[in-house]
């Protein structure tokens, strides 16, 4: 197992910190990575990087999980900066893969990054089943588990769906929420 993906699946160490101190600078798909967890937060989109993750994308990489992850990440980097069909094109790479053999944690990240695709073009209901999806099928002893939980929870406050009618949405209507967080 890669280190990057072992250090994601076993802590909650923050992804640009992980590639950071785990990339290897010799491999293109792992320094195309790194330059995507640099990039992702700017305001404006690097055409370079976008050349560079397709050429990824194309050339792979032996760690299947590593992969799905960098593209998993693209496809959100892509959404970011409005190129919504680019950002699918690259979502049917992932959904060509057995996800019998994701680990969960990451089956999660890619489905809520995948409802976010649905969230521009109006269809809610998508995106409401990929988003109760991706916190039904996490292992509740995940280390990012909470981190799954609260991106769900934000997804419902972007769409003003947390708070409607005066009330908040049930934390007991939630998959997979903890007890001890009320």
């Amino acid at each position: 197992m890669h280190p990057i993906i072992q250090k994601y699946l076993s802590t909650n160490e923050n992804l640009d910190t992980i590639v950071e101190n785990n990339f290897n600078k010799e491999q293109f798909l792992e320094a195309t990575f790194y330059e995507l967890t640099k990039e992702i937060h700017k305001k404006e989109v690097n055409k370079n990087l976008l050349n560079a993750i397709d050429q990824a994308i194309i050339s792979g990489h032996p760690d299947s999980n590593l992969y799905i992850l960098f593209i998993i990440l693209s496809m959100l980097y892509n959404y970011y900066f409005s190129r919504l069909e680019r950002a699918n094109s690259i979502c049917s790479i992932i959904e060509s893969f057995s996800q019998e053999k994701i680990p969960s944690v990451i089956k999660s990240f890619f489905l809520q990054g995948k409802a976010t695709l649905y969230r521009p073009v109006g269809n809610i209901e998508e995106f409401i089943k990929l988003m109760q999806a991706s916190v039904s099928s996490l292992d509740k002893n995940s280390p990012r588990h909470l981190d799954i939980l609260f991106n769900y929870m934000g997804m419902f406050a972007l769409q003003g769906q947390l708070y409607e009618n005066g009330t908040y949405k049930d934390i007991a209507e939630v998959p997979n929420w903890p007890k001890h967080i009320q």
